[in-house]
């Protein structure tokens, strides 16, 4: 999934930002700018330097220096994950590689290599991530209004988060299409900002979503991922996977929903009632 690019002059950037990127990088000749229009979150930045590129993102809120630790630590064992460059906290940026995309789409049948690097991400030192994801409390903060829109499915979450025995690694935890970049080399992840210790079926929720997974192709998932980690799938993983999957679009949904992002709501809200439908007829 290419990024949306246009032309921007590193000139407008502001001062403490341009003088970031230099020092950065030793002050080599910047060639081009491109803003990165397809971000919802933040300011994002194609930096050309030299025939190299870089991606600046400039932070709407503080750097989340915790997911950068993170990140750049396992970047240097994990080789499909985005490694970063620096960051400074004064200025609210941070310069990673840049990742370039260079198919249209990920083949359902490469997400081997993709799932292996999910397991590796979720078996690493958490000594960087202080927080912990506490998806029941993110679902019992939802507005009323949309709790109503989607009681059953609201309530189904909220009481079955706590049923299935906990498997806690250190997840990514934003596992949208556009996170997932597809390389020559494999799919690269990118993007930690939201990374945190949480149960790992969340992960698997959001990479069942962004690939529309099939349920053949979620049992072929499942039998990739534990024997990455060296085990068995469990006899409940399917419907506890039921349960993240529908938790997950639900936050989803209300994201998008709050951004104004109708399309990607709507795509969300479509996937949600045929899970609910499948749920009904098991």
């Amino acid at each position: 999934m290419a990024y949306q690019l246009r032309a921007y002059s590193f000139q407008n950037l502001p001062d403490k930002v341009r003088d970031f990127v230099t020092e950065t990088l030793y002050s080599r000749q910047v060639e081009a700018c491109y803003q990165i229009t397809s971000g919802l979150s933040n300011q994002n930045y194609l930096i050309v330097v030299e025939q190299s590129k870089y991606l600046l993102k400039q932070y709407q809120n503080d750097v989340p220096l915790p997911s950068l630790l993170f990140q750049r630590t396992i970047s240097s064992t994990v080789c499909n994950v985005q490694k970063v460059i620096h960051w400074d906290e004064k200025s609210k940026v941070a310069l990673f590689t840049y990742v370039d995309d260079v198919e249209n789409d990920i083949e359902k049948h490469r997400l081997c290599d993709l799932v292996e690097t999910i397991a590796q991400v979720h078996q690493q030192s958490s000594e960087h991530l202080q927080c912990t994801l506490d998806l029941k409390q993110a679902l019992m903060s939802l507005g009323s209004l949309f709790k109503q829109r989607f009681y059953s499915q609201w309530e189904f979450s909220s009481n079955s988060l706590n049923v299935y025995p906990k498997e806690l690694g250190c997840c990514h935890n934003d596992l949208v299409r556009e996170n997932v970049i597809s390389t020559k080399y494999g799919a690269v992840l990118i993007d930690f900002e939201y990374a945190a210790v949480g149960d790992i079926y969340f992960d698997l929720a959001g990479l069942v979503t962004s690939f529309q997974l099939g349920d053949e192709e979620i049992v072929w998932m499942l039998s990739i991922y534990y024997a990455c980690i060296g085990s068995e799938v469990p006899s409940y993983a399917i419907e506890k996977l039921c349960v993240y999957r529908m938790s997950y679009l639900l936050l989803c949904i209300a994201w998008y929903e709050e951004r104004g992002e109708v399309e990607k709501a709507t795509s969300h809200t479509l996937q949600l009632k045929r899970l609910n439908a499948t749920k009904a007829l098991r």
